[in-house]
């Protein structure tokens, strides 16, 4: 039963029935149910409750007294089911929209959603209706300590930080004079909060008040001065010396202007299902069973799961997906499709570990980087779904195991899965696809052929029918067929059908062979037709099945047919208008059903000889070398170089994000293609590899990057190719350090330098030495570093590899600084700097300078630490580095600390625990947490600060990954 009751916890603990508000009178009962509704539909345990009710130390019988407290909450609240005991702990069970939290949290996200597609006035309006529903300070009437340090400190920054944005968008949107008595408020409210002294700035000098802008600064600055002892930031001393000079005020792009309190990029949420097929007839019964079992889902305390079981080609795929799409709007925070190739022929079964990292980059953004480890990849989707509704369907699995682990924590979240077989190994409402019906069939032939078409032919039709085995993937293989051939009769082709003209193909329905075999044969003779224009349709289908990679694009088939891209294009739309293939959930991409797929690949061997194929084959694999090659080029540097097909280039790429996607979407395809090749593809095979490490490396895709390097390796050790062994040894070494296997990892780097060593080239040499040294320094063995840094600064030549060169700097800079060597670092570091600029080294830019902030503030040059920081920063942010973001966020901390600012600190720290969470960095979390335990500490929250010291010392103690050591060593000098 749903509860009646809905809950406020933005303001005053309000609990309201359907006559009224009904009282909570007891403060200790207040505790309990804010302790509650703060972890809605989790657990909460009861030690987590002694701790929100007594600030001292609980008498011995305080467990007794807690269960005494949450028995007469439920007889207050009047619905004794509503808080369920758990083991050790209690839960209260409610939906999500009861409780006015989850109901600013919903209102948020779609004024974000609306703002990354260019609405603002949308945004600042659904930013301006979640604000409303504060009705004070968050919590003011719950005697806890614990609660009003940790949540309600939270919440009331919550809170200033949506007024922070809403407001940005409103000046953005010319709404100056509006926002000008609301800020004197805030400014007053908040005295020391930044932000809104900028934005009042701002406004009064657009509206042409001047002189009271620098009034505002001359307040914030005395008051800065007289409660700190420090100045304002440099955004308002930037904007102060604006207004003095009367320059023109551009506000910046992004809505938050701050950046001490800038959020990180918001990712948006995935909606990745593949388009309904229009054509969609029948199965009325069973979509409305599915979409009912998926509303009702909504409302429970645990996932929802749904299976679906059938044969091959029975219409399960499009069944889900079209139960998904009915109820997507129940999901804003995504909809995710991920094919687990459990009965496609020729493709590897999707692992566990990559389908969860498939779904983690669905849900925090394709430059997340995500742990090694299966049991972490699983942990963190626990964690990223907990407070999010989202559906995951999971097509075409083949085993139970392969899906236990893929199950989401969010009672809000619901999975959908299609099979051959049933589940057995865990709970789900479990349906079973069957063929469809006579009438269900008829129509399908009718939406396809036309309705007076079938009509004429009924007898035949049925017939038909019965031939293809009711199954809809014959149906409309066979329908397609017909209707592109308007001279052919359905009476005909049912005969043929009866008649068997089909192959053994290992399919198991008679049915489905015959009708694929009677579309093919047809296919082949309109192809001999020069008028028809299909002429490369019928090879298509081959070929495709023959890649076995996951989908297929035109350019991709135009290079494996040899043909044009114009001329591919129009055999994938003959392909799909046949049913042959299907849209994929990206635009421009397809894929097959499998039946299908096990039917062209084996028409390829029995029609195309073996050096036909082998050369198709290579001619792709040297496609996808070209077009790697080319987005490498673009991404490296400082600017994007746009790729366009109208030039040299073999893509069209008009930004970085569509290059940066380009390589996500084709990744599994890359992955596929490379496992069939042949031993004649190793040269090729040699020149790819190394080059999508590269890329992959800087995006976090480890677990692929790892497969694919040892998938290279025997081949370059086989043909010889010593440079390109080498380069994969230290790639090898970066995955293995990744995986905390330190042996594995420096035996592979000395692998790589001797190989190096005995080329004879001294540049080779150089890097292997340097390779060995940083890894040195990352597992604390300083004093063997820098003596490898130094010989290796000897022989790389600055002039011919600028790039090395730069890296060797910049490490060889750090390595200093940690043993204290501050002036030889400074130096290091800062023609590093200038050598990676010289080079349009971006991203090597920005982590140099947020390096060298770091040395300024061990130097204590604050101030210059915190600008040379806030520099490295927006490269970061612009660059999407979040690994260095979260770095960089906790030396801002730290530096704020030590000058007092103390808000500023914990804003800052609260960012990098966000990120170093996103990208799965125990190290950055555990640090994070020790960080945020001083800067509280530092504020005389001492309950707040021992919760957070407690959980970095079980984060550093149960720690699997690397940590970053330069970083330890400026955290902890202090």
């Amino acid at each position: 039963m749903v509860s009646a009751l809905r809950f406020g916890i933005l303001g005053p603990l309000e609990v309201q029935g359907p006559t009224g508000k009904l009282p909570v009178q007891a403060g200790k009962q207040r505790v309990v149910l804010a302790s509650l509704l703060l972890q809605a539909n989790k657990t909460v345990s009861i030690d987590q409750l002694m701790e929100n009710l007594w600030s001292e130390v609980p008498v011995k019988t305080a467990r007794a007294t807690v269960h005494q407290y949450v028995m007469r909450l439920r007889q207050c609240l009047g619905e004794p089911e509503l808080i369920r005991t758990a083991p050790d702990a209690y839960v209260i069970e409610l939906p999500p929209d009861h409780v006015d939290l989850n109901e600013f949290n919903t209102i948020v996200r779609r004024g974000r959603h609306h703002g990354s597609h260019g609405d603002l006035a949308a945004e600042s309006y659904l930013l301006r209706q979640a604000t409303e529903l504060w009705r004070g300070k968050p919590l003011s009437d719950v005697p806890s300590d614990s609660l009003q340090l940790t949540e309600a400190s939270r919440l009331s920054e919550l809170l200033l930080q949506t007024v922070e944005r809403r407001i940005d968008l409103d000046l953005r949107l010319a709404r100056d004079h509006e926002t000008i008595a609301e800020l004197r408020t805030l400014t007053a409210e908040n005295p020391l909060r930044e932000p809104f002294w900028y934005q009042l700035m701002a406004a009064l000098y657009r509206t042409g008040r001047q002189g009271e802008a620098l009034e505002a600064y001359q307040s914030i600055s005395l008051l800065m001065d007289e409660e700190l002892g420090i100045s304002p930031g440099h955004q308002l001393s930037a904007l102060h010396d604006t207004i003095l000079n009367g320059r023109d005020l551009v506000l910046p792009n992004q809505p938050t202007v701050v950046a001490t309190l800038k959020a990180p990029p918001t990712v948006r949420s995935p909606q990745q299902l593949p388009p309904v097929d229009t054509r969609f007839i029948g199965r009325a019964a069973e979509l409305d069973a599915l979409v009912a079992a998926l509303d009702e889902g909504v409302q429970l305390a645990s996932p929802t799961v749904v299976a679906l079981h059938g044969p091959g080609g029975i219409g399960k795929s499009a069944l889900a997906i079209r139960a998904g799409h009915a109820v997507a709007s129940q999901y804003p925070d995504g909809q995710i499709y991920i094919d687990l190739q459990g009965a496609s022929p020729g493709l590897e079964q999707v692992s566990v570990g990559d389908a969860l990292s498939r779904i983690l980059r669905a849900i925090c953004g394709y430059d997340v980087t995500l742990p090694a480890a299966e049991g972490e990849l699983a942990a963190m989707l626990r964690t990223e779904t907990t407070d999010r509704r989202i559906l995951i369907l999971l097509d075409n699995a083949a085993t139970d195991d392969q899906l236990a682990t893929l199950l989401p924590a969010g009672s809000g979240c619901a999975v959908v899965i299609t099979s051959r077989q049933p589940i057995t190994t865990f709970s789900c409402t479990a349906f079973r696809a069957t063929p469809l019906s006579a009438p269900e069939a008829i129509d399908l032939l009718s939406a396809i052929l036309g309705a007076d078409r079938v009509a004429g032919e009924q007898g035949s039709a049925l017939d038909l029918v019965q031939y293809c085995g009711h199954n809809p993937l014959s149906l409309r293989v066979v329908a397609a067929r017909l209707a592109a051939s308007p001279e052919l009769t359905i009476r005909h082709t049912a005969q043929r059908l009866k008649a068997g003209h089909w192959r053994d193909l290992g399919i198991e329905d008679d049915s489905v062979r015959s009708s694929l075999e009677i579309s093919y044969l047809d296919l082949v003779e309109r192809a001999r037709q020069p008028s028809t224009g299909e002429h490369h349709a019928a090879e298509g289908f081959r070929m495709i099945g023959l890649l076995q990679t996951p989908e297929v694009t035109a350019p991709l088939l135009g290079a494996l047919l040899d043909i044009t891209v114009p001329a591919s294009v129009a055999t994938l739309g003959q392909l799909a208008e046949l049913h042959l293939i299907e849209a994929a959930a990206a635009p421009g991409r397809f894929r097959m059903h499998d039946l299908l797929r096990l039917y062209s690949r084996d028409l390829a061997r029995e029609h195309d000889s073996n050096e036909d194929c082998e050369l198709a084959l290579k001619r792709a694999f040297e496609w996808y070398a070209t077009a790697v090659a080319e987005v490498s080029r673009s991404l490296d540097g400082n600017r994007f170089e746009r790729l366009s097909a109208t030039t040299d280039s073999i893509l069209d790429l008009s930004t970085r994000l569509d290059a940066t996607a380009w390589l996500d979407h084709e990744l599994p395809n890359l992955s596929a293609l490379a496992q069939q090749l042949p031993d004649s593809f190793r040269e090729p095979l040699c020149r790819l590899i190394p080059m999508i490490v590269r890329q992959f490396q800087k995006r976090g895709r480890w677990r692929e990057i790892e497969a694919l390097i040892r998938l290279a390796l025997p081949a370059a050790i086989q043909l010889g190719d010593q440079r390109t062994e080498a380069t994969l040894l230290a790639g090898l070494s970066s995955c293995n350090w990744r995986a905390n296997r330190f042996a594995e990892a420096e035996e592979n780097l000395r692998q790589s330098a001797t190989i190096r060593q005995s080329i004879g080239d001294p540049a080779l040499a150089g890097l292997a030495l340097h390779n060995l040294a940083w890894f040195y320094q990352r597992t604390g063995r300083l004093t063997e570093a820098i003596p490898y840094y130094t010989q290796s600064l000897e022989l790389i030549d600055h002039q011919a590899e600028p790039a090395w060169f730069g890296s060797l700097l910049h490490n060889m800079g750090e390595a200093l600084s940690e043993a204290g060597e501050y002036s030889r670092a400074q130096d290091c570091l800062e023609r590093s700097l200038t050598v990676r600029r010289q080079c349009n080294d971006a991203n090597g830019s920005g982590i140099t300078l947020v390096a060298l902030g770091r040395l300024h503030a061990h130097q204590g040059n604050y101030q210059l630490a915190l600008t040379t920081l806030e520099a490295g920063l927006e490269v970061c942010r612009d660059l999407g580095n979040r690994e260095d973001e979260w770095v960089a966020l906790l030396i801002r901390s730290e530096v704020l600390r030590r000058t007092g600012q103390l808000l500023a600190a914990q804003a800052a720290v609260a960012q990098a625990l966000a990120i170093s969470r996103t990208v799965a960095n125990a190290h950055g979390e555990a640090a994070g947490h020790r960080q945020l335990a001083r800067v509280l500490t530092d504020l005389g929250q001492t309950p707040a600060a021992h919760q957070a010291q407690a959980r970095s010392a079980d984060l550093f103690a149960h720690l699997t990954t690397p940590i970053d050591t330069t970083l330890e060593a400026f955290l902890t000098s202090h």
